[in-house]
């Protein structure tokens, strides 16, 4: 254990915030005026900061906890403002990584060893170059889908800054590949802090960093980001950060930026802009799990996301009560899935019968419960929907119409087949 690390666990055991130690023969003249005019604009765009935009240099680090009355000027003044010098002095830890790991010509490696606030608007510039936008269409509206959205960049970089162990070696890393962002930093979870409860507790390692850093708008205000980094990832349709990685040496986040589930963004945005009411992180989380897996009782989504018992069972009623989903079975074996107006708005009604099907085998049960919900059945849907060949469907569609279950309308390869109502 280094003297650094030393020093960090006995700050800790003692409920001792490192940002307020003192940086000792430290003065105001090493920390960069340039730093704190950074700070000071930053604070003016944030609503709420304007009066801390007009104090002096000295005035700010004071209302920020950081310079005694006697003058004494804290280890969080200099990871904030500090000069280059007295970053390498008093924190000779701070240091960070930034690799573009895609092939071709956008690889490249950044290193950076400048206060915070610099630190997290330069890694914000490297990822927003490296952004994309694709375009859906919800009814008449046009939405922008980030590949990376701005919340999960900002609640990302803003949380391994913060959240860091800065008495622990290693430079903080944030890595784009074709697949995933991965933002890791030395140092294992704040105290209390698991990979089980990340959602659900809210513990900066710095009290005095994340303070100075929701001053400035540079995080959620209310010490929920790991929370908007999840909703962010879900609303853009892709899947949620992974902490898996995560051990007791360092943290780290593994986010998703795959190919977007459009169909469910679009089915989202409609839900919520017909009920002007917007979908919680739990609603949310629920419906990407029941997407993935087609259907699923509340044991089975329990287990998965995870989360307890009780309130997978109040999410799903819920959901059930708004419409955005089905059920069917009773018990503990009732199972949930997306309802059809889902599966209709992706084009892929047959998976919404496939879903709902007690028994696949059943074809005519399968093709009943198309038609019942979706009026008619070609005989091209009853082949992609019991996944046989044209003739097998035309057999079974013949079968059917001769049992008096379905009427034929229309004539050969244009012909539908609709409920007989005689």
């Amino acid at each position: 254990m280094t003297p650094y690390e030393v020093i960090s666990l006995g700050l800790v055991s003692r409920g001792i915030d490192y940002a307020a130690t003192p940086a000792r023969g430290a003065s105001m003249d090493d920390l960069d005026p340039s730093e704190l005019s950074r700070y000071r604009g930053l604070c003016a765009r944030t609503s709420g900061q304007e009066a801390l935009a007009r104090l002096s240099d000295s005035d700010i680090c004071k209302a920020l906890g950081l310079l005694s009355p006697d003058g004494a000027v804290a280890l969080g003044a200099i990871l904030l403002f500090g000069s280059e010098a007295a970053l390498d002095r008093w924190v000779p830890t701070a240091e960070f990584l930034f690799q573009d790991l895609r092939e071709g010509p956008a690889q490249v490696t950044v290193r950076l060893r400048a206060p915070l606030i610099r630190v997290a608007e330069e890694i914000a510039a490297l990822l927003d170059l490296r952004n994309s936008t694709t375009e859906l269409m919800v009814g008449i509206h046009r939405v922008d889908i980030d590949l990376l959205p701005e919340k999960t960049r900002r609640e990302a970089i803003a949380n391994a800054l913060v959240h860091r162990d800065y008495a622990a070696l290693g430079p903080t890393t944030v890595q784009i590949t074709d697949t995933h962002l991965v933002v890791s930093n030395p140092g294992g979870f704040p105290p209390g802090i698991t990979v089980e409860n990340v959602l659900d507790q809210s513990r900066p390692r710095s009290p005095l960093i994340a303070d100075a850093f929701r001053r400035a708008g540079l995080v959620e205000r209310r010490g929920k980001g790991v929370n908007e980094m999840f909703e962010a990832q879900l609303r853009a349709g892709r899947d949620v950060p992974d902490y898996g990685a995560t051990n007791l040496d360092s943290v780290s986040v593994t986010i998703p930026l795959g190919t977007s589930d459009l169909d469910l963004v679009r089915f989202v945005l409609t839900f919520e802009d017909a009920r002007q009411r917007a979908l919680t992180l739990d609603e949310l989380r629920i419906l990407r799990e029941l997407k993935t897996s087609g259907s699923a009782t509340v044991s089975e989504l329990a287990e998965s996301l995870p989360l307890p018992q009780s309130t997978t069972r109040t999410v799903t009623a819920r959901l059930l009560e708004l419409g955005v989903i089905e059920a069917r079975g009773n018990g503990r074996n009732r199972r949930f899935h997306l309802t059809a107006r889902f599966y209709d708005m992706a084009q892929d009604r047959g998976a919404y019968v496939r879903v709902r099907a007690l028994d696949p085998l059943q074809q005519e049960q399968m093709v009943l419960q198309y038609v019942r919900s979706f009026g008619s059945i070609a005989r091209a849907q009853a082949a992609a929907l019991c996944q046989v060949t044209p003739a097998e469907a035309r057999s079974l569609l013949r079968r059917m119409t001769q049992a008096g279950t379905l009427r034929m309308m229309g004539e050969r390869r244009t012909a539908a087949y609709v409920l007989n109502q005689n």
